[in-house]
C-alpha cells in the first residue's frame, strides 16, 4: 500500500475541526442530510459510519470515480474543515491517473489522521484516527487507573510548555486525579532547533533516578531550562545527577524514547495520544473526554 505523503496538507490551514469522536449527528448536519443511520446517501454515494461510545470513529465512501467534489465533501465533513472539498478536487484532478487502478492507497491529509482511498471502477475511502496498538513500557506516569495519554515532548518547545502549563493541569483535575486516565512523558528532544533540549531530558531523567521526575520536568518548563539551578532548589544530590547526565545508559534512555516517538509517526511537539489514538490538537480539552470514550470501548 503504498502511501502519498502530505499531498493535501499543504492546502489545508492545520486548524481543522473533526467531526471524528464527535456524535454522528454533526457530521451529517454538516453534510445537509437528515439520517439518524449509520449508512445514508449523500449526492451519489453512499456514506457509512462506524462509533464507538455512540461517536463518530471511521468515515466510509463509496460513490462514482468522477465525482470528486461528491468524495471530498464527505471527506472535509469528517475532517471538519470545508476547504478540503476543493482541495481534495484540485488533488484528484491531478493525481487521478496515477491512482488508478493501483489499489488501495494512503494519503496525507492532516496530523490525527489516516485517509486511505482507492480509485477503480468507483472511487471509495475510509477516514479513521490514527491508531497505534504498541508504545512500549511507560516509564514517567501520573494516575493510578484509565486509559493512558501520552505526550512525546521537547523541553525547550514553547509550545510544550504551552502545553505543560495550561493544558496539563486542566487534565489533571479532569481525568487524571478522578482515575479516568493516567498521563505518560515521553522524551523527544529536537536536537536540530533546540540544542538545550538533550541536556534537559537526561537531567529529568536523572532527577527520575532520585525520585523526582515530574517536580524537575515542572520546574524546567516554569522556570526555565537551568539544569543546575533547578537541581538545587529541589535539593537534588548535584553530583550524582551530573554522573547520570554522563551515563551513556542515560543517553540511550531517551533515544529509545526517540526512536518510539518516530516509529508512531511524531513530527512534532507536543505529539499527544489518548489510547491509542493520536489527537489532532492536544490544547482541545473537550477532545480528550471523547478519546477516551473511544479508547475505553476498543
Amino acid at each position: 500500500m503504498k502511501r502519498w505523503c502530505g499531498l493535501l496538507a499543504a492546502f489545508l490551514l492545520g486548524h481543522a475541526w473533526a467531526q471524528i469522536s464527535f456524535p454522528p449527528e454533526n457530521l451529517t448536519q454538516a453534510l445537509g442530510v437528515n439520517s439518524q443511520g449509520r449508512t445514508f446517501t449523500y449526492n451519489r454515494g453512499t456514506v457509512q459510519l462506524e462509533l464507538l461510545a455512540g461517536l463518530v470513529y471511521k468515515v466510509g465512501y463509496r460513490g462514482p470515480a468522477t465525482d470528486y467534489l461528491g468524495a471530498g465533501r464527505v471527506l472535509a465533513a469528517g475532517i471538519g474543515e470545508p476547504k478540503i472539498a476543493e482541495a481534495f478536487l484540485g488533488f484528484m484532478r491531478q493525481n487521478a491517473d496515477k491512482l488508478r487502478g493501483k489499489g488501495p492507497q494512503n494519503i496525507g491529509v492532516v496530523d490525527g489522521f489516516t485517509f486511505t482511498l482507492t480509485l477503480a471502477a468507483d472511487l471509495s475511502f475510509t477516514l479513521a484516527p490514527v491508531e497505534i496498538k504498541d508504545f512500549g513500557p511507560d516509564r514517567h506516569v501520573l494516575g493510578k487507573s484509565g486509559v493512558m495519554i501520552r505526550e512525546f515532548s521537547d523541553f525547550q518547545c514553547p509550545y510544550c510548555k504551552q502545553f505543560t502549563l495550561q493544558v496539563k493541569p486542566e487534565l489533571e483535575k479532569r481525568y487524571i486525579n478522578p482515575g479516568l486516565a493516567r498521563f505518560s512523558f515521553r522524551h523527544f528532544p529536537l536536537t536540530q532547533i533546540h540544542p538545550q533540549a538533550m541536556p534537559a531530558a537526561l537531567a529529568a531523567e536523572c532527577a527520575a533516578q532520585q525520585g523526582k521526575f515530574f517536580e524537575y520536568h515542572d520546574a524546567l518548563f516554569e522556570k526555565g531550562i537551568n539544569v543546575s539551578a533547578r537541581a538545587q532548589e529541589l535539593k537534588l544530590d548535584e553530583l550524582k545527577l551530573l554522573r547520570c547526565t554522563q551515563d551513556p545508559a542515560t543517553r540511550q534512555i531517551i533515544e529509545s524514547d526517540l526512536a518510539m516517538g518516530n516509529q508512531v509517526g511524531v513530527n512534532g511537539t507536543p505529539t499527544v495520544f489518548v489510547g491509542p489514538f493520536r489527537l489532532p490538537n492536544a490544547y482541545d480539552i473537550d477532545a480528550y473526554e471523547r478519546y477516551i470514550k473511544m479508547a475505553n470501548a476498543l
